[in-house]
């Protein structure tokens, strides 16, 4: 009797611990998913701020300031952002997750850097130049030519 209940004991232990496992798992997943999604979050709240940081920038360039502080916050926040692009690369090569794009407008200052390092703000005061050029473009689109030329025409 006492090998019978050892018997069953030991295949119940051996039918249950498939399901133990599995649960050590599941656990090790929530907490891996947890993880990226806070890193998302970090991702998005530091590219919000680097959007900030350019519309500062592209302000005091417009009033005639050199914004050189701003370059140097711009360039902290775009390599804080690179690193935490890394990991959340890592984690979506580990275990398979999506990484979702950033909604942004054509941006080709963050890869327009001195390869030599000769010039800290560089990419700071490109991303102002690319702002200030598509403000610009914006304007020149939202004038109405046609009324234009026609009250020119209308003064000869």
């Amino acid at each position: 009797m006492k090998t019978k209940m050892k018997t069953i004991l030991i295949v119940f232990g051996l039918l249950m611990m498939p399901s133990i496992l599995m649960a050590e798992i599941d656990q090790e997943e929530i907490k891996n998913k947890a993880e990226f999604q806070k890193l998302l979050i970090q991702r998005k709240n530091l590219f919000n701020e680097l959007t900030k940081l350019d519309q500062q920038a592209l302000e005091a360039v417009k009033q005639g300031q050199k914004p050189t502080s701003i370059h140097a916050k711009q360039v902290s926040v775009e390599d804080k952002l690179d690193l935490l692009q890394l990991r959340l690369e890592t984690l979506s090569i580990r275990f398979g997750y999506d990484i979702p794009e950033l909604k942004k407008k054509d941006d080709k200052a963050t890869n327009s850097q001195d390869p030599a390092g000769n010039d800290a703000f560089q990419r700071g005061r490109e991303r102002t130049k690319q702002q200030l050029a598509q403000q610009t473009k914006d304007l020149m689109a939202a004038i109405d030519f046609n009324v234009f030329l026609a009250n020119t025409r209308s003064e000869k």
